[in-house]
């Protein structure tokens, strides 16, 4: 309890050397003790953060041809945790197409945002869901057109 006094007599006269020594150095420790706590707490979110991001980024990309009558399909695995699903397709200048993608569970996503343009982009925010996608490309209008489709979990 001797440090109790130091400080209680250093308060009574802050203007003597040793008493502003005192009170630095007691400030000092007590300001460090809850930056390192803060310190040890936001390291640990950070841990938990990269624990839970997408371990493994995957991107596959496909070619094909699609017509008036025929859609490019084109299906593939993902075994993945925490990652997001973004695809986009682009084709030839001329030809107004539209990406379908099928996630695992039936749930469908339909992009055709872009009329008359040759490409087509979707982002999910929502975490991939693990399975079989099954990917189409549709021309609506125009000539057939050769594709590239891109998936992407990250």
């Amino acid at each position: 309890m001797d440090l109790l006094r130091e400080v209680k007599a250093s308060a009574k006269n802050p203007f003597s050397m040793k008493s502003f020594y005192v009170l630095f150095v007691t400030a000092f420790v007590l300001l460090l003790i809850p930056i390192t706590i803060i310190g040890v707490i936001y390291q640990g979110n950070l841990f938990a953060q990269a624990r839970n991001s997408c371990a493994i980024p995957v991107e596959r990309s496909f070619t094909g041809t699609t017509g008036k009558s025929t859609a490019g399909q084109h299906s593939f695995e993902f075994t993945g945790k925490n990652c997001t699903l973004t695809a986009w397709v682009n084709g030839k200048e001329g030809s107004d197409i539209s990406l379908w993608v099928y996630e695992p569970d039936g749930k469908i996503h339909v992009v055709d945002e872009n009329t008359d343009k040759s490409y087509e982009f979707i982002h999910s925010s929502q975490p991939a869901k693990e399975g079989t996608y099954r990917l189409t490309v549709r021309l609506i209008s125009g000539n057939a057109s050769d594709y590239t489709a891109t998936v992407s979990f990250r």
